[in-house]
């Protein structure tokens, strides 16, 4: 990669190269034999297959993996850790991880993003999915009165008349000790059960008089605004109480008008059945949360949509789908660039470079098992699958502790290798006049 040119490279070979050559040519004859046991164990960890198809995943995206991180062998990675905290080797790794990091991980995953949609604007994501839940909104309601209007049109053309004295009795006396919004409330009910009426009198003349209302249409008039005062503003100030007496009234009005009416009740139990779609959007992350996102706000939405259970993810997916099946993809690739942006974060200050962003990104987002079942709810299987490809290859970039003074790290590893081949480390510093040659392990590493 720092050369700018590519050239074939024999994973299993370097693997066993880097643990036996240059090694072996300092052991002591008599431990070489101990030596080539443990590092035999850790040989046999090999899977040919897995690192060929790792290498292969890792080339179609472009992405340098190093020996220890397609093998991911203990050895080789602790080999490598150490090479990054050396001067001279450390200088070379940093520039690797950092060309890798901004010429071939972040194109690779600015181009999976591209795959799933073009719009890399959260806030714009956010603004047409609202949109295309409000219009599926509006599309269950039309459904529901193409399949019920019907049949309140045979019901109220069949009507007869609705006595509804008991309903006025009932708020007269609730009115003897009604006080505020509950009074208002209660003659407005009474006021709409009310309706003029034209007649003539002895001379011919015009009278206006008030009667009860007992006509079937006009009475679900009625019951309409008795629902809207219970979901209204002034519904909120009231007591719990008022507002079931509230309820009743209507529940009575209803019976009654149903009493000798009963194709009305039929119509009623059509427009339940109708309704429960729309009720479930109401009580779900849709109707409670999302249709209500403020538009400055709207860059959050895919984060709320995800916040929620893979059940959630699913039916928001579908009531966004069923309007604009390209604004869910436009929330999807919000979410996941939103957790890549997350990823690349650093330190406020900081000038170091996120070089393992992809490692985290792959943790965010395949980490635990509920937030795998939420992408796979809201991507199509050759995407998730991709995604997945994609999250393996930055894994395995992370898989090797990157550059850092880690003194006490670096002796742990250094003592252990040494107890798993006596005499090696120690034959390397009697050559290297009392300390590890940086030139002498480079090239051990190299080997």
């Amino acid at each position: 990669l720092l050369a700018g040119e590519e050239r074939p490279l024999d994973v299993k070979q370097t693997a066993i190269s880097g643990l036996l050559d240059a090694a072996t040519q300092m052991i002591p004859a008599g431990k070489l034999a101990m030596y080539n046991r443990r590092v035999a164990s850790d040989i046999n960890k090999l899977d040919p297959a897995a690192i060929a198809e790792l290498t292969r995943l890792a080339q179609e995206r472009g992405i340098t993996l190093t020996p220890a991180e397609l093998t991911n062998l203990s050895t080789l990675k602790a080999q490598q850790k150490v090479l990054g905290n050396l001067p001279e080797s450390g200088d070379t790794l940093a520039k690797f991880y950092e060309k890798r990091y901004t010429q071939q991980i972040q194109p690779a995953v600015d181009e999976f993003l591209s795959t799933i949609s073009k719009v890399d604007d959260p806030m714009t994501a956010g603004f047409s999915a609202q949109k295309a839940l409000a219009d599926q909104l509006e599309k269950l309601k039309l459904v529901r009165t193409q399949q019920t209007d019907p049949l309140y049109k045979a019901a109220f053309d069949a009507s007869v008349p609705v006595d509804v004295k008991p309903i006025v009795s009932q708020l007269d006396s609730m009115l003897n000790i009604a006080k505020g919004d509950e009074k208002r409330a209660l003659e407005r009910i009474k006021a709409n059960l009310y309706r003029e009426k034209t007649t003539l009198d002895a001379n011919g003349n015009e009278v206006v008089s008030k009667v009860l209302e007992d006509r079937l249409p006009a009475l679900q008039r009625v019951k309409f605004d008795i629902d809207a005062m219970l979901k209204g503003d002034a519904a909120g100030s009231m007591d719990q109480v008022v507002l079931r007496d509230l309820t009743r009234i209507k529940d009575d009005l209803v019976t009654r008008m149903g009493k000798d009416n009963p194709a009305y009740l039929e119509a009623n139990a059509a427009f339940e059945i109708a309704s429960e779609p729309i009720n479930e959007f109401a009580r779900r992350r849709t109707g409670t949360s999302l249709i209500n996102i403020g538009q400055d706000n709207l860059d959050q939405f895919a984060t709320k949509v995800f916040e929620g259970s893979p059940g959630t993810v699913s039916y928001v997916k579908k009531q966004i789908q069923a309007s604009n099946p390209e604004a869910w993809n436009d929330v999807t690739r919000a979410y996941l660039q939103q957790r890549w942006e997350k990823a690349m974060s650093v330190t406020p200050g900081s000038r170091e470079l996120p070089i393992d962003a992809g490692a985290s990104w792959r943790n965010m987002l395949l980490g635990d098992i509920k937030t795998q079942r939420k992408l796979q709810e809201a991507l199509p299987p050759e995407q998730f699958a991709a995604l997945k490809d994609m999250t393996t290859v930055l894994e395995a970039a992370g898989k090797v502790k990157k550059i850092g003074s880690d003194t006490a790290y670096n002796q742990k590893i250094i003592a252990n290798l040494e107890d798993k081949a006596p005499g090696v480390f120690a034959e390397i510093g009697r050559l290297a006049g009392g300390a590890i040659s940086p030139q002498r392990w480079g090239q051990f590493i190299s080997d």
